[in-house]
């Protein structure tokens, strides 16, 4: 009986044993799972294979980026978002502010090069001083963590050098990560929206540039043409990819606010810049200054009150705008159908055509169509009342239409200007143009449009 007792006490002692052993399990469990260390934990060390460092965007509170060329900046949380520390009004893009998120929550080294202590170049071989560009984050529970860029490294991709703080490896990373955060905060500020959608607005572009201005400006018919220095019609698909530039104009970066103490030399803005001039229909005039290069990709440019970097795909054809780009380069854009009288002198021969065009009618009396259901019409041409064979001077406009320019004439050459060896009238039906052949040498001659000389055209080939 006795025995049996003490047996019954002894597996009574090693249950409670075991229970108070399981309760310290789950105590020291909690504990673990409960404790905040003062870091992020990093890749384990000697693992050979990258490893990504994940945190959730809603857990950052802070972020410290220290870039290389500029100031160091310190966003915070607000709510769902995250201001300027210091200046929360500073105006943030959205979509690029999320991007700079994104890339904090998931930092993903492309390779590893090595432990430090293991690697006998140092850091500072790699570009990984104190020097380098370095971001600092802080997490909503207080944790923290870090990264810093190097230098370039030699691989097939582009890649960089890069380490996690606290963390004795080397690793290389995406240098368009880099990229992204060896910025300063300029490149997070807002641009406007400068973009003109509905081109129909546009009442006329101009640009003064080396001295000269140059506009183009809606005619009274819609239709556009060059205002200044001299009326001449404009290249159409020039004048399209001109207004597709401005249906697509942007700005890529904000650079400063401009204030007296602003050096506007340093971005190459001064009074003699290009300036370009977008007048709306409702008289709001759109003002671009254009400064200088950045790196063959864009250039500065001013605009209400700040300087900003544009790339030149988006203000290039604004840059470029001249009466040689923008300069019809045919004849005449007076196509055979307008036609209503054609006066031709050469030399000291003149010649006069009426054109009447007229509905083909068919045996039944009904009017003719065309595959595209329009009225086909006919066409009579006469001379000093004589009915004449029209396909000659349908085929004289055709060879003149098809020719183009074999060099442009400078507007400060001066030439001596004889007679027109050939000079062209043409009435439409609504308009009047008169085209006059100056030769000038070296097998050329000059077209003069109602008195305005672009373009120069190969004697030979007019002569045909």
């Amino acid at each position: 009986m006795a025995r049996k007792q003490m047996h019954r006490s002894a597996r009574s002692i090693w249950s409670i044993l075991a229970l108070l052993l399981v309760c310290g399990l789950l105590v020291l469990t909690l504990y673990l799972v409960q404790r905040k260390p003062n870091n992020v934990p990093l890749p384990l060390a000697g693992m050979d294979e990258h490893q990504p460092l994940r945190t959730d965007p809603k857990d950052i509170a802070s972020i410290t980026v220290t870039p290389v060329a500029d100031p160091a900046f310190t966003l915070v949380r607000d709510g769902d978002t995250f201001v300027l520390e210091g200046s929360p009004d500073y105006p943030l893009k959205p979509v690029d502010l999320e991007n700079l998120i994104d890339h904090i929550a998931l930092i993903e080294p492309a390779e590893v090069v090595g432990a430090l202590s293991q690697l006998a170049e140092g850091a500072a071989s790699f570009g990984l001083t104190d020097q380098s560009p370095h971001v600092a984050v802080r997490l909503v529970d207080g944790r923290t963590m870090g990264f810093r860029f190097g230098a370039d490294a030699p691989t097939e991709t582009p890649t960089v050098y890069f380490m996690l703080d606290n963390d004795p490896h080397v690793y290389t990373i995406n240098r368009s990560i880099r990229d992204l955060f060896d910025r300063g905060l300029h490149f997070l500020h807002t641009v406007p929206d400068v973009a003109v959608a509905d081109t129909s607005a546009i009442r006329s572009i101009e640009i003064a540039k080396d001295g000269r201005t140059t506009a183009v400006a809606r005619s009274k018919h819609g239709d556009w043409r060059i205002a200044t220095p001299n009326p001449y019609p404009v290249n159409d698909q020039a004048m399209g990819l001109l207004l597709d530039s401005i249906r697509n104009l942007r700005f890529a970066v904000f650079v400063e606010d401009i204030t007296e103490q602003t050096d506007m030399e340093t971005y190459g803005i001064a009074p003699t810049s290009p300036i370009v001039d977008i007048t709306l229909e409702n008289d709001q005039v759109m003002r671009l200054t254009l400064g200088q290069d950045i790196q063959g990709v864009g250039l500065y440019c001013a605009y209400e009150g700040a300087v900003y970097m544009a790339s030149y795909m988006a203000v290039g054809p604004l840059q470029s705008l001249s009466v040689e780009t923008l300069a019809f380069r045919g004849i005449t854009e007076i196509d055979f159908p307008e036609m209503r009288k054609v006066e031709m002198q050469v030399q000291c021969l003149v010649y006069a055509y009426d054109i009447l065009w007229y509905e083909r009618i068919a045996a039944n009396n009904a009017l003719v169509y065309d595959e595209h259901g329009k009225v086909v019409m006919d066409v009579e041409v006469t001379s000093e009342g004589q009915v004449i064979d029209a396909d000659v001077l349908i085929r004289f406009f055709e060879r003149l239409s098809a020719l183009r320019p074999v060099a442009a004439v400078s507007p400060d050459a001066t030439y001596t200007m004889d007679a027109p060896w050939l000079t062209i009238t043409i009435f439409g039906g609504s308009e009047q143009q008169m085209l006059a052949f100056h030769r000038m040498g070296d097998g050329k001659s000059m077209l003069s449009v109602d008195g305005v000389i672009v373009w120069a055209y190969d004697e030979a080939a007019l002569q045909a």
